[in-house]
């Protein structure tokens, strides 16, 4: 599912994505961040809200692969 992302969103760049990212390198740092692993201690560990998780998780996501 990440790479169907990631592969959208590389030709929405007309500079490509941030640092030579591809589309596989882009859908693993979607998986990284968009993750059970990385969602569920948030959540249920630090006590954060969805919102401020999907907040956070849209703002890693921008700073990381778009230009």
């Amino acid at each position: 599912m990440q790479l169907n992302f990631a592969e959208a969103l590389v030709p929405k760049t007309a500079a490509g994505l941030r640092d030579g990212h591809d589309a596989a390198s882009a859908a693993d740092i979607a998986l990284t961040v968009l993750g059970a692993e990385t969602f569920t201690p948030l959540d249920a560990g630090r006590g954060w809200t969805p919102e401020r998780w999907q907040h956070w998780s849209a703002d890693c996501l921008v700073r990381q692969l778009l230009p």
